[in-house]
């Protein structure tokens, strides 16, 4: 077995822990600075150190058609998502925006079929569902709450375009993801500075530390963390395996209201974590072209072409057989 085969595993790991805190953070954040006008300066400041890393790594812009989707990716991934997402979280708590963005497998395997991007086998559509309901089993107080019926059908809209972010993604050909994100977050913070001018918000500088403080955690840790990792997953494992990291997430808010004493889990909690966990589980063992299956067989795998993980995807020299897909 290949070392460098458990990555995929650690990125999914890593991007599933640090999302698991952003809600709150992005709740704590619009409490003291206008929702659009946060995003947009999240993003800015994003972009700009996604920039300067591509030139550092001598990464070149997309030109072409690789750039009008990866302009829409942006448009979807950062901009919609993010002015949505922002705005709900002023009137719903970040236990039911965390349930609610666990829908996006199932979103997200519905889009990819539609679109003849991948089957949506039995196994992998009830593994979905298995999920869901342990996630609703999880957060089922949070949901009896008079939620205001805007900020869900916002966050339902939100869930929808991150879905079809993640197609255009999948229908992208392969780019160093510094790039897609360094591109996508530009085109983000213009929407969402749009948004904010059509709102009338008061858009000055947060003066205090604690104004800063989650928008730098959202930026160093969300938009270049755990996006960067997302996007490099994304490419690695099918659609709808990849966005099942957001199912695990309200799992991770719970955990945390536990650790700080917010709340005990329930019985009931305990067993929607369980489904949670054989859900994400079930749907990872059934993806053919993840990397689970991979890591059981001990056979020679097929032939891939190489991503390109920097400026240039690495090809075989002649007569040398293609490296090994990490």
């Amino acid at each position: 077995m290949r070392a460098g085969n458990g990555l995929p595993f650690a990125a999914f790991a890593g991007a599933t822990v640090i999302w698991g805190t952003t809600f709150l953070a992005v709740r704590i954040g619009v409490e003291s600075v206008p929702p659009l006008w946060a995003a947009t300066l999240r993003l800015v400041l994003a972009s700009l150190l996604l920039f300067a890393i591509m030139r550092f790594m001598r990464i070149p812009l997309p030109r072409g058609s690789v750039l009008a989707m990866t302009l829409l990716f942006g448009a979807l991934e950062f901009g919609v998502t993010f002015a949505l997402l922002y705005w709900a979280e002023q009137h719903v708590n970040a236990g039911v925006a965390a349930t609610i963005f666990a829908t996006l497998p199932l979103l997200t395997g519905i889009f990819a079929w539609t679109v003849k991007l991948e089957l949506l086998t039995l196994r992998k559509l009830v593994g979905a569902v298995i999920s869901f309901v342990g996630v609703a089993l999880i957060f089922a107080a949070e949901l009896q709450r008079d939620v205001p019926l805007a900020g869900l059908v916002a966050l339902v809209l939100s869930v929808a375009s991150m879905a079809a972010a993640t197609i255009v993604l999948k229908r992208t050909p392969p780019r160093p993801v510094i790039m897609s994100n360094a591109v996508g977050a530009a085109v983000g913070a213009v929407i969402c500075l749009a948004g904010s001018a059509l709102l009338l918000e008061q858009r000055a500088l947060p003066r205090q530390p604690l104004e800063w403080g989650p928008i730098l955690y959202l930026t160093l840790a969300g938009s270049l963390g755990a996006f960067l990792l997302f996007t490099w997953v994304a490419r690695k494992w099918n659609a709808t395996s990849a966005s099942m990291v957001f199912v695990l997430i309200p799992l991770i808010a719970m955990v945390l209201d536990a650790v700080t004493g917010a709340r005990i889990p329930s019985v009931s909690a305990v067993a929607g974590a369980a489904l949670v966990l054989a859900g994400v589980t079930l749907v990872l063992v059934a993806a053919d072209s993840d990397a689970i299956p991979q890591l059981l067989k001990r056979g020679r795998r097929s032939r891939r072409v190489p991503i390109a993980v920097g400026p240039v995807a690495m090809k075989p020299r002649a007569g040398q057989a293609p490296p090994p897909a990490k």
